[in-house]
């Protein structure tokens, strides 16, 4: 079965991790809830938009044990890019309006994933533009 292409919305909206759902209920904005959620929808959202990049690695497994670990595997995008010949995995999640609301969401992440790893606001744009 193929699934139906989901139409870009005239404007991007927030929609914040797993992680940062409770933080964003709490300053009274509450998370956009996006069963869809794949790289695949994210080219389909307008370049003004951004993420949380997460993780990235060679292994594609690390990334999602890391993912998994962190309970952000079903809300997350992996996708491969390829970097000086090598394959890389990279993980990233959310969806918001500006480079400030997504770098609320990474000062809004817990603790342990922080300390873990340096997740980081990242562009849609950027993201089109890598060789996949």
């Amino acid at each position: 079965k193929v699934a139906e292409p989901i139409p870009a919305p005239a404007s991007v909206t927030a929609q914040a991790p797993a992680a940062t759902a409770k933080a964003a209920a709490a300053r009274g904005k509450a998370p956009v809830a996006n069963p869809d959620y794949s790289f695949a929808w994210l080219m389909q959202q307008p370049r003004s938009g951004w993420v949380v990049q997460l993780a990235a690695s060679p292994d594609r497994r690390d990334v999602e044990a890391f993912l998994k670990r962190h309970g952000l595997l079903d809300s997350s995008a992996v996708f491969a890019v390829k970097r000086e010949g090598r394959t890389w995995y990279h993980a990233v999640n959310g969806l918001y309006p500006s480079m400030r609301s997504a770098q609320a969401a990474v000062e809004a992440l817990p603790a342990a994933l922080r300390a873990v790893t340096q997740p980081w606001p990242r562009s849609l744009r950027t993201l089109a533009a890598l060789d996949r």
